[in-house]
């Protein structure tokens, strides 16, 4: 059984202390969902990020590999999560198009209305286009670009809008894309997607609170 005591050490605080078989379970009043799970290994489990706190619940998704088609999605993604992070491995596309991010919610993925810019850099000069139907790498390194870079989008914390910075190297060449979405809806879903077919490398997210 487990035991809240005052602590040995100061007469403002709690002490917990746990027998070596059970699990100590903290919530909120009756609610029956665990806010907090600690078992007998002390392995802590939070069933949400603690709002207004130092720490926060960051959740590393499943890898997919991009090596057919032209979209690869990551779905149920939670309503209290305020930042998302694409991660690159190794990504290629078979016909020089760009790479980018879509978002969406539970009508489906949305493929305008995003506004920013994407810009590639290397031996050739700079070179500079406006978004449109996505969060885009410009690729200037053709079919034979192997892309790695991140993602980072975050919630400006109202009105379904997200804020995007990529960086990201291939074929010699540097990218970097900044831009912002508003939504219609709650974000739940995020999109991998090019106007031609991939054909090496994979991607994955990682979303926290």
């Amino acid at each position: 059984m487990s035991t809240i005591s005052a602590s040995t050490t100061t007469t403002t605080a709690y002490k917990v202390t746990a027998d070596t078989t059970g699990t100590l379970v903290l919530q909120t009043g009756a609610t029956p969902t665990t806010a907090l799970t600690i078992d007998a290994s002390q392995n802590v489990t939070f069933a949400k990020p603690l709002q207004g706190a130092s720490l926060s619940s960051i959740t590393l998704g499943t890898a997919q590999n991009t090596t057919s088609g032209t979209a690869i999605d990551f779905t149920g993604i939670p309503s209290w999560v305020k930042r998302i992070t694409v991660i690159l491995n190794g990504v290629s596309e078979n016909a020089g198009n760009n790479i980018g991010v879509q978002l969406g919610t539970s009508g489906g993925v949305e493929t305008s209305g995003y506004t920013g810019f994407a810009v590639s850099s290397g031996a050739g000069g700079t070179a500079v286009t406006a978004l449109s139907a996505g969060f885009d790498y410009r690729n200037a390194g053709g079919a034979s670009s192997i892309m790695y870079g991140t993602f980072v989008i975050v919630s400006i914390g109202s009105s379904n809008t997200w804020v995007c910075t990529a960086t990201g190297t291939g074929a010699s060449i540097g990218y970097n894309t900044s831009g912002g979405k508003t939504l219609s809806g709650t974000l739940d879903r995020v999109r991998l997607y090019s106007a031609g077919t991939f054909d090496a490398g994979s991607v994955n997210i990682m979303y926290e609170g």
